[in-house]
């Protein structure tokens, strides 16, 4: 658990920075437990980052949120890349 909480930090450390100009971050991975898991922690962690983080549901609207002008934080399984 510690180091997702580091992820988070980390995450928000790179969406603050002014450099980035509002950097969109994906978490990538390979289980739906694990994403789910993550995608909680993160959603704990909103005001530390600032914003909410989004699930991507289909792969339509990964593409959907990949293509926003927005930045920010994004989950997905690599199964929705396939």
């Amino acid at each position: 658990m510690a180091t997702v909480r580091t992820m988070a930090f980390f995450s928000a450390r790179i969406a603050l920075q002014t450099e980035m100009k509002n950097p969109t971050i994906v978490v990538l991975t390979d289980r739906q437990d694990l994403d789910n898991q993550l995608m909680g922690t993160f959603s704990a962690s909103r005001e530390m980052l600032r914003q909410t983080p989004v699930q991507a549901k289909t792969r339509m609207n990964l593409r959907d949120l990949l293509t926003r002008d927005s930045g920010g934080i994004i989950f997905t399984t690599i199964q929705k890349l396939e």
